[in-house]
């Protein structure tokens, strides 16, 4: 092969590219991706079959590289609050960057550590996006909400 690195990359953007349209799961491209590593392991002599196997084994380890950035953990604030749900959530948790203000909005990032609603409360993960519009106070911002 002329070049392998720039056909490998390529390959590799693809597999990055076509990855969110593949609807199998995680598991299963995970598991092509092994196929193809050995079976390239396998023919490592014989020229064009390994080549086709290597291409074959990059395509899919990017597209389970995809895959597994897209797998959220079981505690994750996405799984009990919806931002198209119009309940209320009392959400605890702390302030993760510094604050931004810009066109009469302040923005910030909120790491969430636990969620209530109904009653219920849960530990939960992740990070929220938060806008304030018309204040730069922060402690103003946080008791309007």
């Amino acid at each position: 092969m002329k070049r392998p690195l720039v056909i490998f990359a390529l390959i590799f953007c693809l597999g990055l590219f076509i990855a969110p349209q593949i609807k199998v799961t995680f598991l299963l491209v995970y598991i092509f991706a092994l196929i193809f590593m050995l079976l390239g392991f396998l023919s490592f002599k014989k020229g064009i079959r390994f080549d086709v196997f290597l291409c074959c084994f990059v395509f899919f380890f990017a597209s389970a590289l995809w895959k597994n950035s897209q797998i959220l953990p079981r505690c994750h604030i996405f799984r009990y609050a919806s931002y198209k749900n119009n309940s209320l959530y009392m959400i605890k948790g702390i302030v993760d960057n510094q604050p931004l203000f810009k066109n009469n909005t302040l923005s910030f990032i909120f790491k969430a550590k636990e969620i209530q609603f109904d009653k219920l409360k849960y530990n939960t993960c992740g990070n929220i996006l938060v806008y304030v519009r018309g204040t730069r106070d922060l402690p103003k911002a946080l008791t309007r909400m």
